[in-house]
């Protein structure tokens, strides 16, 4: 699968930003973020995000956090890694 974009920190925050844009009137005040609440190329820049934030997680876990192993078997089968 190719996507036609760069991982930019930006687009996801706006992806998840716009999630409360619902209904006709918010999204003809907000026509621009509208456009970010659905589709794959919005999507996969938030699941990069999120990959990031896991693995960061589990790269500093021996030096500050405790993670029960059976959360990290379910985030390592949630996202492949």
């Amino acid at each position: 699968m190719t996507v036609s974009d760069t991982l930019g920190g930006s687009s996801s925050y706006q992806t998840i930003v716009s999630q409360w844009v619902l209904g006709q009137k918010l999204t003809e005040m907000f026509p621009y973020l509208a456009k970010f609440r659905c589709g794959i190329g919005n999507w996969w820049q938030v699941s990069g995000m999120l990959r990031g934030w896991i693995l960061f997680t589990v790269a500093i876990n021996p030096f500050m956090l405790k993670v029960d192993p059976a959360e990290l078997r379910i985030a390592k089968n949630m996202f492949h890694f």
